[in-house]
């Protein structure tokens, strides 16, 4: 449930406006970008103000005309092109975006900002071994540049060079210890690699640079919660909640945090919450289901988990529920396929197998459920001489 490892784009001049005052601060920014555009027609200076308050209002069609026109005026400079090619790719207008990163590129060659921007969308195309060649081509021409060293990291991860890639963010964060996606980035692969202290820190030091960022906190208490330290972690999603209140991860996590603290009721509001907000939410239905579950409603539970693996088809410990579900609902074909799916995903999962063997036996597959049993015990000899396990096994995968 952590960050996915990602890219940072460097993009347009002013802070997206979000909060109704931002919007209408922004607003007076583009009505006094106009006036200076009607008072300078041919200059392309306030053309690309107006265009970056624009894209910054979230009016991006808008920015896109202003950039060009800009470009019109004065094609000499890459920044143009350069912005351009950001409002282009904001649409996922990936084509254009990467012909104006080009423009730039041939009017400077050095330029990167057009380089490492020109990498984003070539990932986003597919085209990772392109981007990589432009990533390291950014680092290259500006060393000190940190979010090509952000990005080139994230290409050496992808490409097994874990080594490396933790260099470069350590590099990008002595550059500039504000720049969240490497210290994010840094904190997951600590997380992987068991250093749970080292990954801490990090959140705790990214809250220092932004108190209010939202996946330091999701992540901070996580980290807690993996400890044992339940109530320091709900701390941390409630925080989360209150820096952005629209986040779905933190409602389920503290959703699911509350129920087992037996709060029922706060609970279920939270778990809601969070599927208003994000309805697909793998997480969010798997916890849901389990609530309903151990609420007796087994019909809801499964419906929730069939999202669960609708949403991710490789989510193991979602098939397993549901098998259990099916076979409740005496839906046993069913059942037994998704357990067979579970122990795909996950060959280790011992309950899976001892259910399958069970419904297998049931069926009259008295080999194949013979086998599925000895396998489930040979995994965990404390099966042995169990009969068929309770239904609604607590997610131990997270």
């Amino acid at each position: 449930m952590r960050q996915i490892l990602q890219a940072q784009q460097q993009s347009s001049q002013f802070t997206p406006a979000r909060s109704l005052r931002a919007k209408a601060e922004m607003d007076t920014v583009i009505a006094s970008c106009r006036k200076a555009v009607q008072r300078a027609p041919l200059d392309a200076a306030p053309r690309l103000m107006l265009a970056g308050a624009l894209l910054a209002r979230g009016q991006a069609d808008a920015a896109v005309i202003q950039y060009r026109e800009a470009i019109q005026l004065d094609s000499s400079g890459t920044e143009a092109h350069v912005l351009l090619g950001n409002a282009l790719a904001e649409r996922d207008q990936l084509g254009p975006a990467i012909s104006a990163y080009q423009a730039a590129l041939r009017l400077d060659p050095s330029d990167s900002v057009a380089r490492n921007n020109l990498g984003l969308a070539l990932r986003r195309q597919g085209q990772d071994d392109e981007a990589f060649v432009q990533w390291l081509e950014a680092v290259k021409a500006a060393p000190e540049y940190a979010y090509a060293r952000t990005n080139y990291g994230t290409a050496l991860y992808q490409r097994g060079d874990v080594d490396g890639a933790i260099d470069e963010w350590k590099i990008a964060l002595d550059l500039e210890p504000t720049l969240s996606i490497a210290r994010h980035n840094l904190a997951s692969v600590y997380h992987e690699r068991g250093q749970k202290e080292a990954a801490v820190a990090q959140y705790r030091e990214a809250l220092v640079h932004d108190p209010e960022d939202v996946n330091a906190q999701t992540n901070l208490g996580l980290a807690y919660q993996a400890e044992g330290q339940l109530d320091e972690a709900m701390r941390c999603w409630e925080q989360a909640i209150k820096s952005d209140p629209k986040q779905a991860e933190p409602h389920q996590l503290l959703g699911a945090a509350l129920y087992i603290k037996g709060l029922a009721d706060a609970a279920f509001n939270e778990m809601h919450e969070a599927l208003r907000l994000d309805p697909n939410d793998p997480w969010a239905n798997f916890n849901f289901g389990v609530m309903l579950s151990n609420e007796g409603q087994i019909g809801a539970a499964l419906a929730c988990w069939q999202k669960a693996v609708a949403a991710d088809p490789e989510f193991a410990q979602a098939h397993f529920n549901l098998a259990n579900a099916l076979h409740k609902m005496q839906r046993y074909d069913a059942a037994i396929a998704e357990w067979r799916r579970t122990i795909q995903l996950r060959a280790a999962h011992a309950w899976a197998h001892f259910n399958l063997g069970y419904a297998l036996r049931k069926r009259g597959d008295l080999e194949a459920g013979r086998i599925a049993v000895q396998e489930a015990t040979r995994i965990d000899p404390k099966i042995a001489g169990r009969t068929f396990p309770m239904l609604d096994a607590l997610n131990d995968a997270q």
